[in-house]
């Protein structure tokens, strides 16, 4: 079996901020859903690393 795409990918942290934080600013995605305070994010980007 080829695996075509990942569409989630689910990740659990123990800082919430410093990971919003992380993603955000390191990585350059944009947070579509939640925040530092959240306990779900939501974020729109591509990650050419993971493919």
């Amino acid at each position: 079996m080829k695996i075509a795409k990942i569409l989630a990918v689910t990740l659990r942290v123990r800082n919430m901020k410093a990971s919003v934080q992380f993603y955000r600013d390191a990585l350059d995605l944009e947070l579509l859903y939640g925040g530092e305070g959240s306990v779900f994010l939501h974020w729109m980007g591509i990650l050419p690393f993971l493919i």
